[in-house]
């Protein structure tokens, strides 16, 4: 009976097995592959203009650093003591024309000039008889000239002298003392330090109280009502820009400050930044330009004759665009004649040639393309004839 059960297991497993196989084999003869869908080719639209050379009214933008007009080293040319003045010899102490910035301990020279003008009295006294007797018609020129000496005054001028009267004076020193007591005036002067321009003192480098030299450096000072715009430009830029040129000036945060006009340019080139240094004088200024400070110059209605203006970024190895070739993109080298913050002003492709005004990523040379000038290619391998790209930019400028 157990060889019996085993047959019949074994037949209804292999029977099961047979019609498994048999509606396996049904269900894959019914089954249909799904339809592909013919692949389609993307062609990247991209924004262009036909090359078209006019006149172009342009903006140049540059940053400056202003400076004063003026910046003077106070240098000591006697020697003594340093002593105060009108003024605070301070860093950042204002002046007006004409203060007492500091003054050189001067009594022993002061006294010394007085000696020497005592004797020279001494001296035209003892003429003054000969001059009554040998040259009368000079005596009384002389004897004002000796009453209005002063010993706490420069002297006044020398009266008249012929020939030989001239004579007379040079024998006795008249004329030798005269102009030696002269400069010891114009020494004097040198001991008061006079501001020579409305200012302030930009640093100090010897203080009040210590001992000047002559040659000794005392201070700095720089002008502070008269100002003006170191600006570098690189040579293409400079090109444009003129001496009598007119500017607006801006912060740093585009507020207007004032107006200023180009006074010189350099005729070299700076070896360390390889720019060219514009120098502009601030005419009106709102009272909030300080020497050493930034700000941003900008030129308005700069003409450039036969020049486009494109976008800055569509501009890749300094100097290469894209154009559009028989709906391809192709290399080409253009002539940068100004380059802005965002735009770049250039000429050199023939006009009517198609060029590409954004930055493309991932692009190549004769990669298909399409804009509102050129027409998509009309199947995967044919790209669209250069014939039906002229039509189509005929069609776009009718």
């Amino acid at each position: 009976m157990n060889w019996r059960k085993t047959l019949i297991v074994l037949a209804a497993g292999i029977l099961t097995l047979m019609v498994s196989m048999g509606i396996f084999m049904a269900l894959k003869k019914s089954h249909r592959p799904p339809e592909q869908k013919p692949l389609t080719k993307t062609i990247r639209m991209v924004q262009s203009e036909l090359v078209q050379y006019t006149t172009q009214n342009s903006t140049l933008e540059a940053t400056g650093r202003i400076l004063s007009q003026q910046s003077v080293e106070l240098i000591a040319e006697v020697q003594g003591k340093l002593l105060p003045g009108d003024v605070p010899l301070k860093a950042g102490q204002e002046f007006r024309a004409g203060d007492v910035l500091a003054r050189i301990y001067d009594r022993d020279t002061r006294f010394a000039l007085q000696a020497r003008k005592s004797a020279y009295l001494n001296a035209l006294a003892n003429i003054l008889p000969d001059l009554k007797m040998d040259y009368p018609e000079a005596y009384t020129a002389w004897v004002d000239f000796f009453n209005t000496i002063d010993l706490e005054n420069p002297l006044p001028p020398f009266p008249e002298v012929n020939a030989p009267l001239k004579i007379f004076l040079s024998s006795r020193g008249v004329l030798t003392e005269y102009y030696g007591i002269r400069a010891d005036e114009e020494r004097l002067k040198k001991y008061t330090l006079l501001a020579p321009y409305n200012g302030a003192i930009q640093n100090v480098l010897l203080e009040t109280g210590s001992v000047a030299n002559p040659g000794s450096h005392i201070a700095q000072i720089l002008k502070t009502d008269q100002l003006e715009i170191e600006m570098p430009l690189d040579t293409r830029s400079s090109d444009w820009i003129h001496k009598g040129d007119l500017a607006r000036i801006y912060s740093e945060n585009g507020i207007e400050l004032g107006t200023a006009s180009v006074v010189r340019m350099a005729q070299y080139i700076d070896p360390q930044t390889q720019s060219i240094n514009s120098y502009l004088k601030v005419q009106n200024s709102s009272g909030e330009l300080r020497a050493g400070g930034y700000v941003r110059v900008e030129f308005n209605n700069i003409r450039i004759a036969h020049a486009m203006e494109i976008p800055r970024n569509a501009v890749f190895n300094q100097n290469l665009v894209f154009v559009i070739d028989s709906g391809m993109l192709m290399k080409q080298e253009i002539n940068l004649l100004k380059i802005g913050q965002n735009t770049v002003v250039f000429n050199g492709p023939d006009e009517g040639t198609e060029i590409v005004t954004e930055p493309l990523a991932n692009a190549q040379e004769k990669m298909q393309v399409q804009s509102k000038y050129t027409r998509p290619p009309q199947s995967d391998t044919e790209p669209a004839t250069a014939d039906s790209t002229k039509n189509i930019r005929s069609q776009t400028q009718n």
